[in-house]
């Protein structure tokens, strides 16, 4: 970092950052760290040999593999006691976060571009909320009147795709992956992570013009069309959480869970490196208080439906609750 640049301040998942010579436009200038976020995490670009020199005494294990369908290796992490967590890709490069979360160490390969600060805020900065005490969902989420909307789903099964439709109709959005959860106070609080919305070739189709430019700029990656969006300013009370599914009916039904099945919640785990008892408690509490203080709801989709006819639907329930 030359002498003359300094640090940038941002939030995102709950946590405060400070980022030493990066640039993520995803992340929103005008998101508030909230009180408990301190201190911040440091996330700086550094040379592969420093985290060489860290991970050298480490006696790791391997934690998660994700791989394609020809059984290429896409992403690993490695996870150490002592050293903390090493994540690597053959595209993007290497990085490491220490246990504690308070540092992100990255080391991008120089052909990554900007695809490396996509994992950045799709895989790392969750994995710093994991580790500084939150509890992240694989969830979309939008603030809408003034509470939290989560959408949990399979890959491919509409969750970004109702988030897309709901910031178009003017809710605000809170995250698209990746969700970050506070649980400690009175209230389940949802955090805006990153502004982007990563969307499909088959729904960037079905935007008119219009839309597109009201999402703002545009780029390709992996295979998706990113939009940089503004995100909710700060932390949102979380009001209901929305399972989708599939149904051979010819319209969307929508129906509260009671009693909720607690592996359908647990399934909505987004990190899977951190396997520590202290983690594994806090999202054992979690996945209780989401089933006993917000209401839980399956929304069965026809195959045949649209996401403005689902987010349409997701707007009735959210005005028949108010009235």
């Amino acid at each position: 970092m030359s002498a003359t640049a300094l640090p940038v301040r941002r939030a995102a998942f709950g946590v405060a950052l400070e980022l030493e010579g990066i640039d993520v436009p995803s992340l929103d200038a005008g998101v508030r760290a909230p009180a408990a976020a301190e201190p911040r995490t440091r996330v700086r670009r550094v040379a592969a040999r420093e985290i060489a020199a860290r991970w050298a005494d480490a006696r790791p294990e391997r934690a998660r593999e994700l791989r394609g369908r020809d059984g290429r290796l896409l992403l690993s992490v490695d996870a150490d006691p002592v050293q903390g967590y090493l994540m690597r890709t053959p595209r993007d490069g290497r990085f490491l976060v220490p246990p504690d979360g308070l540092e992100v160490l990255c080391a991008p390969l120089a052909r990554a571009a900007r695809s490396w600060t996509d994992l950045l805020v799709g895989q790392l900065l969750p994995l710093v909320a994991t580790l500084r005490g939150l509890e992240v969902l694989h969830a979309s989420a939008v603030a809408l009147d003034r509470g939290a909307l989560l959408f949990t789903a399979p890959a491919g099964a509409g969750k970004t795709s109702a988030a897309l439709r709901l910031v178009l109709e003017g809710a605000r959005l809170l995250a698209d992956d990746a969700v970050a959860i506070d649980a400690h106070g009175d209230r389940l609080l949802a955090h805006p992570g990153a502004g982007a919305l990563a969307v499909r070739r088959e729904e960037q189709r079905r935007l008119r013009r219009g839309e597109r430019a009201r999402l703002g700029g545009a780029r390709r990656s992996a295979g998706k069309t990113r939009y940089d969006v503004s995100t909710a300013g700060g932390p949102v009370p979380v009001a209901a959480m929305f399972m989708l599914g599939r149904t051979d009916s010819t319209r969307p039904i929508v129906r509260r869970l009671d009693p909720v099945d607690p592996f359908r919640l647990l399934a909505g785990t987004f990190n899977l490196s951190v396997r520590t008892p202290e983690r594994l408690r806090r999202q054992l509490d979690l996945c209780a208080r989401l089933a006993d203080e917000v209401p839980v709801l399956s929304l069965d989709v026809p195959p045949t439906v649209d996401a403005g006819t689902l987010a349409a639907c997701v707007r009735e329930w959210a005005t028949e609750r108010r009235s």
